[in-house]
């Protein structure tokens, strides 16, 4: 004969009865064990938590799960419930994994993952996973909680999306700031570079100049003709010194502010090298050099006159200074496909090797001076490097102590220019 115990268990917020059928043949702890399995049932049902009892295989479905589950994954009908089924695709590793983890260690675990439920909703959930033990220690179930954290997750995500901008947006302005000390750096060093010129450089032929007219009031009264014209000369190459290295500081300051205009046009290179070398050729006889000068026909380049006429007197004056009497000085003009090289060639002192690297960084070069104790200001090749580049060109410098320096200058043809609009 089946018996029926009842049970009433009443609380503020639950009021639960229970009709539990038995035999009286079952002990009262089994009876007792029914009871109680069923009034937590029936108890959790009423909790508007979602709640879950399952298998360890979680294959088998779900042992129980309370109506709020049902309403949070959005089933409506009676059916078994696979959990995992649930579980977001790239989540189900994570979710195996730490189930694993749960059975081998025999403790409660959290595991944070987003679900797929019916209603076509994407839910971030906490599982709080609590196993369950036989009397002989081994898993049989384990029960877990599911709370909706999907606002604070989503919050989280924002915030992680900020952060990251955020130290992305520090990384850019230390990068920028970095550039920016480099720069303030390099321009310091520059103003000092700057600055040393006009006290040494620009100083030394001024104290020359005075010198030399001093003694020329003095004595021109006693002086003959020779002794007076000699100092003239001397005053006049000064000069010229002077207003060279004050036309390329002038010309450095432009380019360093961008106020240097530059006007592209065809030039037509043999009449621009005898135009730059003319007045150079009592330097030249001077020091008894001998130069040669062979430009292809028609060699043209497309490019602002005033800057290459600039940059090619420079490597020539450069070239006459550093190369000893009875030395030898070559031009050698010729086109290749969209571009025309120009070469300059002297058999002067070369440029040490551990200078080459730097011989176009004016806040590291020292000027040198030439065979007869010409001075210069260290400017010439800065200029002509950034005249060059200026006008879409390159420069190239080989050279060897005591056996000579080769400039070599490409510039583009009016033909590259059109084939690159």
């Amino acid at each position: 004969m089946l018996g029926l115990f009842y049970y009433k268990e009443i609380n503020k917020k639950i009021s639960i009865k229970v009709k539990i059928p038995f035999s009286p043949k079952e002990n009262i702890t089994s009876c007792r064990k029914k009871i109680m399995t069923r009034i937590t049932k029936g108890s959790l049902e009423k909790f508007p938590i979602a709640m879950y009892e399952s298998t360890p295989d979680l294959e088998r479905g779900l042992v129980f799960c309370n109506q709020y589950t049902k309403d949070f994954l959005g089933i409506k009908k009676e059916e078994i419930i696979y959990l995992n089924k649930f579980v977001a695709s790239e989540d189900k590793v994570l979710v195996e994994e730490e189930l694993a983890l749960m059975l081998r260690i025999k403790k409660p675990v959290e595991i944070k993952y987003k679900v797929h439920t019916n209603n076509h909703e994407e839910i971030w959930v906490l599982d709080k996973i609590c196993p369950m033990f036989d009397e002989q220690g081994q898993v049989v179930s384990f029960h877990g909680v599911i709370e909706d954290i999907t606002l604070s997750q989503k919050a989280e995500l924002i915030m992680h999306d900020y952060n990251e901008a955020l130290k992305k947006g520090i990384e850019e302005k230390t990068f920028q700031l970095t550039i920016l000390n480099s720069e303030l750096k390099k321009t310091n060093n520059l103003k000092d570079k700057f600055f040393s010129i006009i006290a040494h450089d620009l100083r030394s032929p001024f104290s020359a100049l005075i010198d030399y007219t001093k003694i020329l009031i003095r004595d021109v009264h006693k002086s003959d003709r020779n002794d007076i014209e000699k100092s003239l000369k001397l005053i006049n190459s000064s000069s010229k010194n002077v207003y060279t290295l004050m036309e390329n500081l002038l010309t450095w300051s432009q380019l360093q502010t961008n106020t240097i205009q530059m006007h592209r046009e065809v030039i037509l290179l043999d009449k621009l090298i005898e135009s730059i070398v003319s007045p150079l050729k009592v330097n030249i006889h001077l020091k008894e050099i001998e130069a040669l000068v062979n430009i292809e026909d028609e060699a043209q380049a497309f490019a602002d006159e005033r800057s290459v006429r600039t940059a090619i007197y420079n490597i020539l004056t450069n070239a006459i200074k550093f190369t000893p009497i009875g030395g030898e000085i070559s031009i050698n003009i010729s086109a290749l496909g969209s571009y025309t090289f120009i070469e300059i060639k002297d058999s002067g002192i070369g440029i040490p090797k551990e200078h080459i690297d730097n011989i176009f960084c004016l806040s590291t070069k020292e000027s040198r001076f030439g065979t007869q104790g010409e001075r210069g200001s260290g400017l010439g090749l800065v200029l002509t490097k950034e005249f060059i580049e200026k006008n879409e060109g390159k420069i190239n410098i080989a050279s060897e102590e005591n056996k000579g320096t080769i400039i070599t200058l490409s510039l583009p043809t009016k033909r590259k220019i059109e084939s690159a609009a």
